[in-house]
C-alpha cells in the first residue's frame, strides 16, 4: 500500500486571524482544526507531512533581519544563500505592489495558527517544514525536518516523496487561488496526483475560493466536493 503524503500550505496567522494582513477573517478556523486532526492521522499511519510557510524578508521589521539572515546562511550555505536572498527580495517587492506587508519572518503573522502549531509540535522532526519566498513550494527550502532533509529544495522534497512510493498528495491550507493552486501545479509537474478537499482549503472569501478551485481543476488537481454536514 502506497504511503500517504499531506501538504499543509501556508496555514499562518496573517492568512487566518482577524488581525492578519491577508486574512480569511477566521472563516477558515474549522478547516484549521480539521487539518490539524489530519496531520495527526497521517503521521500516526507512517505517512509524510510536508508544510510550507510563506516567508518574506522582514523589510518592515528590521529587528528580525539578523536572525533571518543567519538562519538562512546556516541552513543553506553561503552560495545558495546569496541567490536565495536575491530571489526573496525581488519576489516580495513584486508582491507588495499587489498586497500589504505579510508573513515577514519572525512576526506574529508569520507564525502558524494555534491549532496547526500544536499539531506541528506533536510531529517534532518528522515534520518536513519548507520556507518559501514565492507562491511556489518548489522555490522554498527545508528549514526543519528529518536528518538529511534540511537544506533540500522544495522540488527535491517532491522527488523524495516519489522515491518513497508516494503517488498522490493531499493538498490543504491557504490561500486557495494563490499558494494552494501553486502547490497543486508543482505536484502535478513533478508527476504526482494532487487531490484538494474543499473542506481543507480556504481563501479570503467564497468567490475567490470558488475561483481557486476552478483553477486547480484546470491545472490537473482532483477536487473532492465539500460535504454539507461539515
Amino acid at each position: 500500500m502506497a504511503r500517504r503524503a499531506l501538504l499543509v500550505i501556508d496555514t499562518q496567522v496573517d492568512f487566518n486571524d482577524e488581525q492578519g494582513s491577508l486574512t480569511s477573517f477566521q472563516r477558515s478556523d474549522p478547516k484549521m482544526r480539521r487539518i490539524a486532526d489530519l496531520i495527526d492521522a497521517v503521521h500516526a499511519e507512517g505517512g509524510f507531512v510536508v508544510a510550507t510557510a510563506d516567508t518574506h524578508p522582514p523589510l518592515h521589521h528590521p529587528e528580525h533581519l539578523v536572525t533571518y539572515r543567519r538562519m538562512l546562511q546556516e541552513t543553506m550555505g553561503q552560495d545558495r544563500f546569496e541567490a536565495y536572498m536575491d530571489q526573496a527580495y525581488e519576489a516580495y517587492r513584486e508582491e507588495l505592489k499587489l498586497y500589504p506587508p505579510h508573513c515577514e519572518y519572525g512576526t506574529p503573522g508569520w507564525q502558524p495558527t494555534a491549532a496547526i502549531a500544536a499539531a506541528f509540535e506533536r510531529l517534532g522532526d518528522d515534520l518536513i517544514w519548507i520556507q518559501k519566498p514565492t507562491y511556489r513550494l518548489v522555490d522554498g527550502y527545508v528549514m526543519k525536518g528529518p536528518a538529511g532533509m534540511v537544506g533540500r529544495s522544495g522540488r527535491a522534497v517532491l522527488d523524495f516523496l516519489k522515491a518513497q512510493g508516494v503517488e498522490e498528495v493531499l493538498v490543504t491550507g491557504l490561500i486557495t487561488p494563490v499558494c494552494v493552486l501553486a502547490a497543486v501545479e508543482s505536484a502535478v509537474e513533478a508527476g504526482l496526483r494532487a487531490t484538494v478537499d474543499e473542506n481543507l482549503v480556504d481563501s479570503y472569501d467564497e468567490e475567490s475560493h470558488k475561483q481557486g478551485l476552478a483553477r486547480i481543476a484546470a491545472a490537473g488537481g482532483i477536487i473532492v466536493p465539500a460535504r454539507p454536514e461539515e
